[in-house]
């Protein structure tokens, strides 16, 4: 038996396992290396869908506080002038139906659009405007509304009731 031919048959052998084997190793870092791109550009997409939806969730809020606000300072106006007629601050007239409607509607919208906002410092915003607000119906004295009233105003003046330009 030659030797010669036998390691070298050998090393041809072993030359093609590791071959084979290289090929193998390179090809599972190059599904790694593109696993990887692709969960970066999944990761990357999902982040701008949040972002879209956060966007535009921010944009409806604001725009319902802004109608809110609105209808607020009518009913305020409303109680005003009934308070008026009447005598009294505690003597106003009950909200026409359609207003009550509108309101509650929109504070149904608002509640929810409140909910989707990912950003505790933006709920906590939305929740100290609509409750001071409230204040300019249900004061105790006109004054009191009165003043509430002065806190909803800015709402409706420059449309910021939240950090939405941010």
């Amino acid at each position: 038996m030659d030797w010669g031919i036998v390691a070298g048959g050998a090393l041809a052998v072993a030359g093609g396992a590791l071959t084979i084997v290289g090929g193998i190793v390179a090809d599972l870092m190059k599904d790694r290396r593109v696993d990887s791109r692709e969960a970066a550009a999944r990761s990357a997409k999902k982040a701008a869908e949040r972002d879209a939806f956060q966007r535009e969730t921010l944009t409806g809020l604001q725009d319902a506080l802004t109608e809110w606000a609105r209808a607020l300072m009518e009913a305020h106006g409303l109680y005003r002038k009934s308070a008026h007629s009447n005598g009294s601050w505690e003597t106003r007239s009950r909200l026409p139906d359609e207003l009550s409607e509108r309101m509650m509607g929109l504070q149904r919208r608002i509640s929810l659009l409140r909910s989707r906002v990912l950003d505790d410092e933006e709920r906590r915003l939305v929740d100290s405007a609509t409750s001071t607000a409230f204040y300019a119906l249900l004061g105790s004295t006109e004054e009191a509304a009165a003043e509430a009233a002065d806190h909803v105003k800015p709402m409706l003046v420059d449309r910021k009731s939240t950090r939405l330009n941010s």
